[in-house]
């Protein structure tokens, strides 16, 4: 007999398999931002050149989508645990923001202190920063407040990845507001998406970066939508591995390179066809977006079904989401340490090509980032919690 999800036509309480996606996007970002040891003393990079890159290439070239990945799993993962509690008013605005504060900024707090030291070290040492030259007052003061990418900045500063951080506050905020007027059915997520696709058009970055980010982050919405229905429907498991198949050759099928790219190879005469016939906006959304649109909400969606499937099998790969947010915000601080002991040791930057970098690193890194959130992250949240998250009396209303 063809089994189903049937019996099974609920989420369970954790989803151990997106934890595992999370940490591996994470890591995935590490190899994109490898560059960073060569954007300093290095007269000719080559990309090729950099460890393991017949194994890694497509991380080396690619893991800046994995940031496209963090945003659509944060609306998978809202839409399914926090949807319901802010439309029905069982969780209040100001706790559902502490909690979020809790989780996100005393890691935050630690890596910017962290970097603002380490690059006042590099100065002295090096006479320059380490890849990101706004390093003063002003920009500590716009880090701090999770400003530094909103149109104040000069340029990129301190921990510079925590970028997207302060956006996904920026789509919490809108996501409560939606929430919290219950408007959630999936066409006014699609109708999300498509204003975020509107504002990918913007000429000014800050923008254009939101927009971006809001298409990730309700087409993870939709992915939700779509995964809860079809355990509703208690979709068979022949059916699920049709629809994992089609999800493998969405990702063979799908383009990835970029519009610019596309556009430049036709200016350098690599493409056949007139860029006319690539001028539809719509095409230039679906070179620059697919993979939000797309690969990453089906991906998620079915991962997420063939665990509610086999619900006990996946709950060893939860430790990969135990390091996501803290490798993410750990791992330019390293890269700073690990830049500054290597000039002290006499290593050019050419040791940042061999496999011994790439292993020493991440041998480093993942460790690290365990301990970070058992020691540091855990007890931060725990403790800001029961600080600030306010309990309603009895009888009055959570909202």
């Amino acid at each position: 007999m063809n089994q189903s999800l049937a019996g099974s036509n609920s989420f369970p309480r954790h989803l151990h398999t997106l934890d595992a996606v999370r940490g591996l996007a994470a890591l995935a970002v590490v190899f994109w931002h490898w560059v960073h040891f060569f954007l300093q003393d290095t007269p000719h990079f080559q990309r090729e050149l950099q460890p393991l890159y017949s194994v890694f290439a497509p991380l080396y070239t690619q893991g800046w989508r994995a940031v496209d990945l963090f945003f659509c799993l944060s609306g998978f993962i809202f839409y399914w645990r926090y949807s319901g509690m802010v439309a029905e008013r069982t969780i209040s605005s100001r706790n559902f923001f502490v909690m979020r504060f809790a989780r996100l900024y005393p890691l935050h707090a630690l890596t910017l202190v962290a970097v603002a030291v380490g690059q006042q070290i590099m100065m002295a040492q090096r006479g320059s920063y380490f890849v990101y030259p706004y390093n003063d007052f002003y920009h500590f003061a716009l880090q701090t407040l999770f400003a530094a990418n909103w149109g104040l900045q000069k340029g990129w500063s301190f921990n510079a990845p925590v970028w997207s951080v302060a956006y996904e506050l920026g789509l919490y905020a809108v996501f409560f507001v939606v929430c919290f007027y219950n408007f959630r059915r999936w066409w006014h997520l699609a109708l999300m998406s498509s204003l975020g696709c509107g504002l990918t058009f913007s000429s000014y970055p800050t923008l254009h970066q939101f927009g971006v980010c809001t298409v990730s982050f309700f087409m993870g919405g939709l992915a939700f939508h779509g995964a809860r229905f079809l355990v509703r429907c208690s979709v068979s498991t022949g059916a699920l591995t049709i629809l994992s198949g089609l999800t493998i050759l969405i990702w063979i099928l799908t383009p990835s390179t970029p519009w610019e790219s596309v556009v430049s190879a036709h200016a350098n005469g690599r493409l056949r066809f007139g860029v006319s016939q690539l001028a539809s906006p719509l095409l230039k959304l679906w070179y620059n977006h697919s993979f939000s649109l797309i690969v990453f909400p089906m991906t998620i969606m079915v991962v997420a079904l063939w665990e509610v499937r086999w619900r006990s099998v996946a709950s060893w790969a939860g430790v990969l989401g135990r390091i996501s947010y803290s490798s993410y915000l750990l791992h330019f601080p390293l890269q700073l340490v690990f830049a500054g002991v290597a000039a002290r040791l006499g290593f050019s930057y050419a040791f940042f090509y061999t496999p011994v970098a790439l292993w020493l690193f991440f041998g480093t890194l993942i460790p690290l980032s365990l301990l970070t959130y058992h020691f540091f992250e855990l007890p931060c949240q725990r403790a800001i919690r029961k600080w600030l998250v306010r309990r309603p009396r009895p009888g009055e209303h959570a909202a």
